[in-house]
């Protein structure tokens, strides 16, 4: 009897310290409309340089991180997933979980699209939040998801834009420009550009408004000087209160490229 005493107090020991943000028990999952919800405008411009899906068909990406494993088993993973519920609504869900079953918290979002002449308008309206844990014990607690946390991410998926620049120099003075002005990346062993699938020797990236833009570049003889040929993956951002403008930014990141280029 003494020794079963022992044991328990010895699992229940371990029971509370094997993770510091778990409960023993789940909460019931809770509701909170919102109120006076902003909404987030995204201008795609409709041309054959960018690629835009992500937006224009509001196919907004999932993400994994800081994924953790115990016995070849995912242990701990942190995650946004989305889900189309409707033509106009879908969920967004900041989760921490093993694989299986986990905590977290979702915004449920508006959302609608139309075309004027040149762009696709994107429009995104969160309408309410809730919080749910999952497992019978030792849940995690929902994770963090503020409103800002929210359009922080759906602000800065990544289009794809392709923009030919022809100059009057050769291709080796324009190649090690941007080794020079720009910062020079390594791709992984086997890893391709995220916009073309091609596997190319060099990679760069640049700050703009603090937000890194990768990309990759290809030269050619062209005429009498070069021409180059720059794939990037160019995130959001906020170009004017509540709205991301790809015009502005994809103008704004021509303009740097071609300064590169002719410096």
């Amino acid at each position: 009897m003494k020794f079963k005493g022992i044991l328990l107090a010895v699992l229940s020991l371990l029971a509370l310290q094997l993770t510091g943000c778990a409960n023993l028990g789940p909460k019931p999952t809770q509701v909170f409309p919102l109120v006076n919800p902003k909404t987030v405008t995204v201008i795609v411009p409709d041309n054959k340089e960018v690629d835009g899906n992500v937006y224009t068909t509001c196919s907004i990406r999932n993400a994994i991180w800081a994924r953790e494993y115990y016995q070849g088993q995912i242990s701990r993973q942190q995650l946004i997933r989305v889900q189309l519920k409707t033509g106009s609504s879908f969920d967004i869900d900041r989760r921490v979980d093993n694989g299986v079953s986990g905590s977290g918290t979702v915004y449920s979002v508006n959302y609608s699209l139309k075309h004027d002449h040149t762009n696709t308008i994107l429009q995104m309206t969160p309408t309410q939040r809730k919080t749910y844990q999952g497992g019978l014990i030792m849940s995690w607690e929902p994770p963090t998801f503020t409103e800002e946390d929210l359009f922080s991410y759906l602000c800065s998926q990544q289009v794809g834009y392709r923009v030919e620049i022809n100059s009057e120099f050769n291709t080796e003075s324009i190649f090690s420009n941007f080794k020079r002005l720009a910062t020079e990346e390594q791709f992984r062993q086997g890893e391709k550009d995220d916009v073309t699938g091609k596997i190319f020797k060099n990679r760069f990236s640049m700050m703009v408004d603090d937000t890194k833009v990768y990309f990759s570049v290809e030269t050619f003889p062209y005429r009498n000087g070069t021409k180059a040929i720059i794939y990037l993956s160019v995130p959001g951002r906020y170009t004017s209160e509540n709205t991301v403008d790809f015009n502005v930014i994809l103008k704004d990141l021509k303009t740097k490229l071609e300064a590169i280029i002719n410096a």
